[in-house]
């Protein structure tokens, strides 16, 4: 083990707190740089000197405005090369990822193992998700719904979800959510209420994306076992929970997280002191962070040759974490046989819930029998891959 820890700084961009469906701000980003505020102000002092910027706080917004900008932020990436790693999330399929979070494994809190070994919870977000780009009125309606309903927990502001006498339209696929959430509805609301009650922020910032991020970051750097030394540039979302990131509750959190997602790495991290928080306008390495995930959530925005962003894009793709969380149509793509199986295990569940049935009951042996007639080609036969 190091004697020293490790010193990470932390930033992100693209914030609009719990609001993930603001269509003018579609991407967030988060990063971690492990490079102590004495080489940072080294780095970023050079860069200023060799492409002529001004010494007040560097913002990444502002640099990647000009030609000298984006040179010097390709400069500074260049110096960090490997040193640094960040998440990118697109904050409408971050809101359907939490649909499945927080409708489909409330009722199967016992054991959800399945669903996520076969990729249901994927496979719903990018339902979700689809329905929601093709401006489907049922899907937008329903899953703006559940965005008011996680900011409140008030079953009121998602009728589409949780009203019994909504109608259904038996031709719209998407329905099958809808049948869900109404079939489930008392156990939902029951887990969700208990559930947010018990941490820190009473649910407040359960649709923050910049937690998950923090998480897997830090998870990053903390992999060989060292203990990190975290600085965090001043956000309520992290503030609200960083108190409770103790070794014992990060380890609670990572086996957690390990059986559900089996993500192959190892998760958590050991902190040397409490994470902190401060004006980035004291941390160089903070700016540092901002820069990284300024640019990071430029590149996504497109037409990076026309806004001179190509070389900052390949500069940045190494260091991109595994766990963004970035659209896949492959997920739902119909003539795949896990699509094909997730879809009608997803109307399964749904006829279930109408029906008041267990949910539970032969699930893995309804999984089996979908994947026997996909080999069979009986999917093929009955249309459903069309």
């Amino acid at each position: 083990m190091p004697d020293q820890p490790i010193e990470v700084f932390c930033d992100e961009s693209g914030y609009t707190g719990t609001r993930l469906l603001d269509p003018e701000q579609r991407v967030f980003s988060f990063a971690a740089v492990a490079v102590p505020d004495e080489e940072a102000w080294s780095i970023l002092d050079a860069a200023r000197r060799r492409h002529g910027i001004p010494g007040q706080e560097l913002k990444s917004n502002t640099l990647l405005k000009t030609t000298p900008g984006r040179a010097f932020v390709l400069d500074v990436l260049e110096s960090i090369t490997g040193r640094y790693r960040f998440v990118l999330f697109d904050k409408l399929l971050g809101a359907c990822t939490k649909l499945f979070e927080y409708i489909y494994e409330p009722v199967f809190k016992e054991d959800p193992s399945l669903l996520y070994e076969k990729n249901l919870h994927r496979f719903v977000g990018m339902y979700c998700y689809a329905f929601f780009v093709a401006g489907d009125d049922v899907a937008e309606r329903a899953i703006r719904e559940f965005e008011a309903f996680m900011r409140t927990l008030d079953p009121t502001l998602a009728p589409s979800l949780f009203d019994p006498v909504q109608a259904l339209d038996p031709e719209n696929p998407f329905e099958m959510i809808r049948r869900f959430a109404q079939g489930y509805r008392d156990q939902i609301l029951a887990d969700n209420l208990e559930g947010l009650a018990q941490v820190p922020d009473g649910g407040r910032w359960t649709l923050d994306l910049g937690i998950s991020g923090l998480w897997s970051l830090l998870s990053h750097f903390g992999a060989d076992g060292a203990r990190l030394k975290v600085t965090c540039d001043d956000s309520r979302p992290l503030e609200a929970v960083a108190g409770e990131l103790t070794d014992e509750t990060i380890a609670s959190i990572a086996q957690f997280t390990d059986n559900r997602f089996n993500h192959g790495e190892r998760q958590g991290w050991r902190l040397s002191e409490p994470i902190k928080f401060a004006d980035s306008r004291g941390h160089p390495s903070l700016q540092l962070a901002d820069i990284v995930a300024g640019a990071a959530t430029a590149c996504l925005r497109g037409d990076l040759e026309r806004r001179g962003l190509e070389e900052i894009a390949g500069s940045l793709d190494p260091h991109q974490h595994s766990h963004s969380i970035m659209p896949d149509f492959s997920v739902v793509e119909p003539g795949s046989r896990q699509a094909a199986v997730n879809w009608l295990i997803l109307f399964g569940l749904g006829e279930r819930a109408r029906n008041g049935e267990n949910p539970y009951l032969l699930l893995p042996e309804l999984y089996a029998q979908a994947e026997l007639s996909w080999d069979r080609g009986d999917f093929a036969r009955l249309g459903a891959t069309d």
